[in-house]
């Protein structure tokens, strides 16, 4: 059993029209009620890959609801502390040759009492897992405060994470040192690493060495760069590039615990996170991507080295 904390999963509900003038009426070309970023999608990979997922977490709402059917009807095992409200609700407003405009309702807020909870559900599970994928949202104190004990408390029980949190606010839990990390541009901003993707893989690099953190992996618009102490390369699709939807981070981190459970290599890993990347269609949704893609692409998938025995070599970057 893997445990895939989905901290505060919410809906995202996307409506096209085709103008929009304030105080008029418009009708809806087309309507969409979709899961918005979280573990839901690592676990929903973890599945497609055989694995067994168990996802925990806050939920509520007829979005909770809707969460709910979505993991049964993918045999996903999951346990929520139920709430009256819905956790995170998304409006995606769209106009042909418009860019979106996105309304985002944060109003329901976890409590004390919600901690609590959330604490004696995941201690009951923690005997039968040694590795937990942490993923939530942080953007208020007590969301902030459950991500930080839940780590500290998986830490102490020496299992390990993989950490794959939204947010800016990263450097409390990188700094306690999970055992893989999949981060983006806005997180690496928010640890004052900036400039080209050269720039940034080198500092990236450093700073997982100086927290000693085994992997991090860093979804680019040409695949998925891996980031080890010894060694950094990317797995590059040719033709192919890394789909650009708000849960490509989450679906990576399902294939990356699952590398790790498995001790694939450390290419392999590589390899497998870009192959989800390329994979994943939101315009397929629910049915995100298949195995038969995945495995296709891993199997085009060539690796580009960039740093090996001591030294950086970013020619082909």
């Amino acid at each position: 059993m893997i445990i895939t904390i989905a901290l505060n999963p919410g809906i995202e509900k996307r409506i096209t029209v085709d103008q929009l003038v304030v105080g008029e009426e418009h009708n809806v070309l087309d309507y969409q009620l979709m899961i918005g970023r979280s573990s839901v999608y690592s676990a929903y990979i973890m599945r497609l890959l055989q694995g067994d997922p168990y996802v925990m977490g806050f939920a509520g709402g007829i979005g909770g609801r809707y969460i709910k059917n979505f993991l049964d009807k993918n045999r996903i095992k999951s346990n929520f502390v139920l709430k009256d409200k819905e956790m995170e609700s998304i409006f995606l407003l769209r106009m042909e040759g418009q860019p979106d405009t996105r309304f985002i309702d944060h109003s329901h807020q976890l409590t004390q009492n919600d901690a609590k909870n959330f604490k004696h559900k995941l201690i009951g599970q923690l005997k039968d897992t040694d590795i937990i994928l942490l993923n939530g949202d942080t953007l208020d104190h007590m969301a902030m405060s459950i991500m930080i004990d839940t780590m500290d408390l998986i830490k102490k029980e020496g299992k390990r994470v993989v950490l794959s949190v939204e947010g800016n606010d990263v450097e409390n839990f990188v700094a306690k040192k999970p055992y893989a990390w999949v981060v983006d541009d806005g997180q690496m901003e928010a640890l004052g690493i900036y400039g080209d993707e050269e720039h940034r893989i080198k500092q990236l690099h450093l700073f997982l060495i100086t927290q000693k953190i085994h992997y991090a992996f860093y979804p680019t618009e040409e695949g998925v760069v891996g980031v080890s102490r010894n060694k950094i390369c990317k797995g590059k699709l040719d033709g192919m590039a890394t789909k650009d939807t708000d849960w490509v981070k989450e679906a990576i981190a399902g294939g990356v615990v699952m590398g790790i459970k498995r001790k694939y290599e450390f290419e392999r890993m590589v390899k497998l996170a870009s192959g989800i990347a390329c994979a994943i269609n939101d315009k397929t949704y629910p049915n995100i991507c298949t195995r038969k893609e995945i495995d296709a692409n891993m199997n085009q998938c060539r690796i580009i080295e960039y740093y090996s025995k001591g030294k950086y070599h970013f020619e082909d970057l």
